[in-house]
């Protein structure tokens, strides 16, 4: 997957993604099989996080900025990958 050759060459080591619905759920699985640590975000929790963070706007560029500091404020656990649907 280019994705997946792009992200390694960027030394990307973190993702976090936005439910949406199924359809994040196959990028997540790859995400992960190839060794990165990926987290899913409740959209909920994204716009809740921008607003905590002072924010009145919720668009991909506002979360995109937010997120990257959000580890030390949401640290993520180690988790297993969702079993794929059947």
């Amino acid at each position: 997957m280019a994705l997946i050759r792009v992200l390694y060459k960027a030394q990307v080591s973190r993702i976090y993604l936005e439910a949406t619905g199924l359809y994040h759920l196959d990028l997540a699985l790859a995400l992960d099989d190839a060794g990165f640590e990926v987290m899913v975000i409740n959209p909920k929790a994204a716009k809740r996080f921008a607003e905590a963070m002072q924010s009145r706007t919720k668009t991909d560029a506002v979360d995109a900025a937010s997120w990257p500091n959000s580890p030390t404020a949401c640290p993520s656990r180690p988790g297993s990958a969702p079993m794929p649907w059947p």
